[in-house]
């Protein structure tokens, strides 16, 4: 009875995996000739980890089994992530602007077709149309059997004639870019690092560790039985590294903010230093920009320090706990370069030295991040 359970669950997985792309395994140049042997055009599909388009595709599009058999019978296709340093380099054969971007070439490198952004079902059906030509029109009787011909005729047509592309498309066919071509733009882009920041820059390009610069506003206060309600405003600026793999982020900031608000009357101001981790996953999607990008849920622990504290009142010199811990709770969303977030910051550390009261910093917070190379 195991041994049939077993079975049975290893059936249904093959069964449920067949249903994605093939993606062809071989490099660009064998797809090529792939493609020549089994006279097909070959499919590329430029993609990146940190893609929410390519991710909402790859888990609600390619799985389509009409799809995965089209696929299947019409093309060697080919996936290539921009990221890596064969996929950046294969990507400057073509016009590189974003991704998902899809291609259909010919074996001998004629760009047929092209589609930048998500697709829905219907959408990726229509760019993947084979082109065949309409065979001419069978004669049709026009004796008693007319009809019934003339039925039967155009039956036979409809199933022979695929639509053809507009003709404006037939005449826009261009090749890719020579290898040398290709070569030598990407040299021009290793070749611009004569700075720190553009090495730093066109590094990031090439890492899954994208660096970005992230500002916010904030508006503070402090919680506690001995403190008021009421918001200070204040800001953060920082620095960080976004790794993202499928449904999950993780990003490490280094970060200055200010916080603090009223307390026994007087109003105080922190200037801290914080290493925030934001941890992220993915609860939906949204259509604000172009395409569909995700929506994350965000966790982000914390630690820092009070590099400086001051007080509305000369004659009262604040002596808070410099060290500071907490965790901040909110969502992000991606939209394309740019990372939109707001949320809650709970700290948990009490910052009362004297350890008779309970005093602790919260605040509400909207930032926007930069991810450069995304």
């Amino acid at each position: 009875m195991k041994y049939i359970y077993t079975t049975m669950l290893l059936l249904f997985f093959i069964s449920s995996q067949s249903l994605a792309i093939n993606f062809y395994a071989g490099d660009y140049k064998s797809a090529l000739q792939k493609a020549k042997f089994e006279d097909k055009n070959v499919l590329l599909y430029f993609t990146a980890a940190w893609c929410g388009p390519c991710q909402y595709m790859q888990q609600n599009i390619f799985p389509d089994k009409g799809i995965t058999s089209y696929v299947d019978a019409n093309y060697v296709a080919l996936k290539i992530d921009i990221d890596s340093k064969t996929g950046r380099q294969l990507y400057y054969k073509f016009e590189h602007e974003g991704v998902p971007d899809f291609y259909v070439i010919s074996p001998d490198e004629k760009i047929l077709r092209r589609k930048i952004g998500g697709m829905k079902v219907n959408q990726l059906k229509s760019f993947l149309a084979v082109e065949k030509v309409a065979v001419k029109t069978a004669e049709v009787s026009s004796d008693s059997l007319g009809s019934v011909r003339r039925a039967a005729a155009e039956k036979r047509n409809n199933e022979l004639i695929v639509a053809l592309p507009k003709l404006a498309d037939r005449l826009s066919y261009k090749q890719v870019k020579p290898d040398s071509v290709a070569e030598a733009d990407y040299r021009k882009l290793l070749n611009r690092r004569k700075t720190g920041f553009h090495k730093f820059f066109y590094q990031s390009l090439l890492s899954k560790w994208k660096p970005g610069l992230a500002v916010g506003l904030r508006l503070n206060s402090f919680n506690g039985y001995i403190s008021k309600n009421t918001l200070k405003p204040g800001y953060q600026v920082g620095l960080l590294f976004n790794y993202t793999q499928d449904k999950f982020y993780a990003q490490p900031e280094l970060q200055f903010s200010t916080s603090g608000g009223d307390l026994m009357g007087n109003r105080y101001a922190l200037k801290n230093i914080e290493v925030p981790v934001t941890l992220g996953y993915i609860i939906g999607w949204h259509r604000l920009v172009d395409g569909k990008q995700a929506i994350w849920l965000n966790a982000v622990p914390y630690a820092g320090y009070i590099i400086s504290q001051s007080s509305d009142l000369v004659s009262v010199l604040p002596d808070f706990n410099r060290w500071n811990y907490g965790v901040k709770a909110g969502l992000s969303l991606s939209m394309g370069s740019f990372l939109p977030a707001f949320g809650y910051d709970f700290g948990l550390s009490n910052l009362d030295k004297s350890g008779d009261s309970r005093v602790s910093t919260r605040a509400y917070y909207v930032s926007f991040a930069l991810i450069i190379g995304r």
